[in-house]
């Protein structure tokens, strides 16, 4: 079992959505909790969540899942994840 964290940029992307983004967002920070797995990966222990134009990155450290950012598709192909 995995427990999870939240790195401050996630927090304040969060923040940032409406209330209709931040339920689809939190069902999908569900999936991830209980299949860590699935996402795509990025790296060794980094993936991405895509879905409905948005994505999710997280990290996967010792057995805590950590969620780094969520960015809409078109603004992480603009600018990147920073």
């Amino acid at each position: 079992m995995h427990s999870f964290e939240y790195l401050p940029s996630f927090k304040e992307d969060y923040a940032q959505l409406d209330n209709s983004v931040q339920k689809i967002i939190d069902k999908r920070v569900d999936k991830i909790k209980a299949q860590p797995q699935l996402g795509k990966p990025l790296g060794k222990d980094m993936f991405v969540e895509k879905f409905d134009g948005w994505r999710i990155t997280y990290f996967i450290m010792n057995d805590v899942i950590v969620f780094s950012r969520i960015r809409r598709r078109d603004v992480v192909y603009k600018r990147g994840w920073g």
